[in-house]
C-alpha cells in the first residue's frame, strides 16, 4: 500500500501493521478487531460504508489518521490507543456508536487529538474515557444515551451535547 491510493470495498484486519504512505478507502466493510494503522496516508470509511473496531486484541493509530464518513461501531474489550500525532475523525453525516466501556488514550509522542463532526451515540451502562484532545465541531452531536462518557484533556464544544436520563 505504497505511495498508491487503494478502495477495497472489504477490510478485515486483526492483527499486525497497516502500513504506507498511499490513501486506503474502505467503500463496503471494515473488521478491524486488532491491530496497528502505522501510516502517512489516511484511511478511510467511505460514506454509505459500515464498520466495527476494538473487538478483540489492541487497535492502535501511530501517526496516522483514520476517517470516518460511514457508520461506525465501537465495541467489544479494547482501547483505542493513539500515538505520534495520530487523527480520529468523525466526520460530518458519519456516526460512531459506542458500545463499550474502554478508553481513547494518547500513547507518547507529539498529541493526538479525536473530533467530531458527525454524530457520537454512547449506548453502554459503564464508563468510557476519551483522555485525549476533543473536540466537537458546530455540525457534531454527542448523545450519551447510557453510562458516563468522560472527556478529559480540556475539551473543545461547539456543537451539541445530549445526556438522556439515567445516563
Amino acid at each position: 500500500l505504497n505511495n498508491l491510493p487503494v478502495t477495497t470495498p472489504t477490510l478485515t484486519f486483526s492483527s499486525g501493521q497497516l502500513g504506507g504512505s498511499g490513501a486506503v478507502t474502505v467503500s463496503g466493510t471494515l473488521n478491524w478487531q486488532a491491530g496497528t494503522i502505522n501510516r502517512s496516508g489516511s484511511t478511510t470509511l467511505a460514506a454509505g460504508a459500515t464498520g466495527t473496531f476494538g473487538g478483540g486484541g489492541a487497535t492502535n493509530l501511530i501517526g496516522a489518521t483514520f476517517n470516518n464518513q460511514g457508520s461506525l461501531i465501537w465495541a467489544g474489550v479494547s482501547d483505542l490507543t493513539m500515538q505520534s500525532a495520530a487523527a480520529f475523525n468523525n466526520q460530518a453525516g458519519a456516526t460512531l456508536n459506542i458500545q463499550n466501556n474502554r478508553t481513547v488514550q494518547n500513547f507518547g509522542g507529539p498529541a493526538s487529538s479525536f473530533s467530531n463532526a458527525g454524530t457520537i451515540t454512547k449506548i453502554s451502562t459503564g464508563t468510557t474515557v476519551n483522555a485525549i484532545a476533543f473536540t466537537n465541531a458546530s455540525t457534531g452531536t454527542v448523545n450519551v444515551n447510557g453510562g458516563t462518557l468522560q472527556l478529559n484533556s480540556f475539551p473543545v464544544n461547539d456543537g451539541a451535547i445530549v445526556l438522556s436520563n439515567g445516563a
